[in-house]
């Protein structure tokens, strides 16, 4: 294990662009904003308190990896492949996440907000006190993924894009998506009991057995969905808009 919170910031520049690798390796208090470090790969490794801003991680590979409090804000990460991490207190806003593909990762107290991920693979994991105000997702692909906040009491996914993304097996009890645009996305075996989903567009989308009890649904467009094994019992539907 190397700790590279002794080395300047060219010196581990230039570590990190001959090895492409940090392996079991400690970043602390490390700024290395806009580097350029595509296809690095990151593993078994702790991040704390380091400054990655603007940083080009396409392509990097991030397996087993605790990032605390780290500034990742509209770092470039597309097409990375994420798996087994965890992101405590990290700033993503912004980022750049489009093809990614994350499997069994957490985010906690962490912030995603208008982040760009469309095509985004999520595979398991947990969205805990997380942000995603904003976030552009269409095309994602969602499974087996749980979002809550016990600070707040709901999930904040206010305003996300999720238009034709497939949601399936996921927990969003609670969760605020209002003004979602949820258009022509396929949610199958959903929890979205409790959900904020007011003034939603889900205008083309199928809900199959989605549980939607005691929802906020008003003034949210449901025209031209299929809704096959879906209850609204005690969803309230004011001004909702239907076929």
């Amino acid at each position: 294990m190397t700790e590279y919170g002794r080395y300047s910031q060219h010196e581990l520049l230039d570590r990190l662009r001959r090895a492409r690798a940090l392996e079991e390796d400690v970043l602390r208090e490390v700024a290395l904003p806009n580097a350029s470090l595509a296809e690095v790969r990151v593993h078994d490794s702790t991040l704390t308190n380091c400054d990655l801003s603007q940083a080009d991680l396409e392509r990097s590979w991030w397996h087993g990896t605790l990032s605390r409090g780290v500034k990742l804000r509209g770092a470039r990460l597309p097409d990375a492949s994420v798996e087994r991490c965890r992101f405590v207190g990290t700033d993503l806003i912004e980022c750049n996440l489009e093809g990614a593909s994350l499997f069994s990762t957490d985010f906690e107290g962490s912030s995603l907000a208008n982040a760009r991920m469309q095509g985004v693979r999520l595979m398991g994991g947990r969205f805990i006190s997380t942000d995603l105000y904003g976030a552009r997702m269409p095309l994602a692909v969602l499974m087996h993924v749980r979002f809550s906040d016990p600070q707040l009491g709901n999930a904040s996914l206010l305003r996300v894009d999720l238009r034709r993304a497939v949601i399936m097996d996921c927990d969003l009890q609670d969760a605020n998506l209002r003004e979602a645009n949820l258009e022509g996305a396929l949610l199958m075996n959903v929890d979205l009991s409790g959900a904020n989903l007011a003034g939603a567009n889900l205008q083309g989308c199928d809900l199959l057995n989605v549980k939607l009890f005691d929802a906020n649904l008003e003034g949210a467009v449901l025209r031209g969905g299929r809704h096959a094994g879906t209850s609204f019992a005690k969803a309230s539907t004011a001004g909702a808009v239907w076929d």
